[in-house]
């Protein structure tokens, strides 16, 4: 650990969908979570067969393991957590998956604080 002096920093502002955003801000108010996509996926069945409608997901980097187990164990029922093995910088990255759209508002009513809904 340095004994440099340091400050915190806001690096940016980004633009998130309406639905997802409580999601991004829980996942980011860890220490070592950095979100990278997201999307609130298709509200409405896509007439076109051969399009898939989109799942609800975020995808982010982790590198502590007591706050990933954390967000972990907060995966229920509809909800789920992905791994992958990013190549290009060798690190894990993770995705938060929901089944649909009425499961992701379901988890953001029982497991997002209040103060990351607003």
């Amino acid at each position: 650990m340095s004994n440099h002096k340091t400050k915190e920093i806001i690096l940016k502002r980004i633009e998130v969908d309406d639905s997802i955003a409580p999601v991004v801000k829980w996942l980011n108010s860890f220490p070592n979570v950095i979100t990278r996509w997201s999307c609130e996926g298709d509200k409405k069945p896509v007439d076109d067969p051969r399009i898939i409608p989109q799942k609800p997901y975020v995808v982010f980097y982790c590198d502590d393991n007591l706050e990933l187990a954390k967000i972990a164990s907060m995966m229920h029922g509809p909800s789920e957590l992905l791994v992958d093995y990013y190549k290009p910088n060798g690190c894990m990255r993770y995705q938060l998956r929901f089944n649909s759209v009425k499961d992701l508002e379901s988890f953001i009513k029982l497991w997002i604080p209040d103060k990351f809904k607003r």
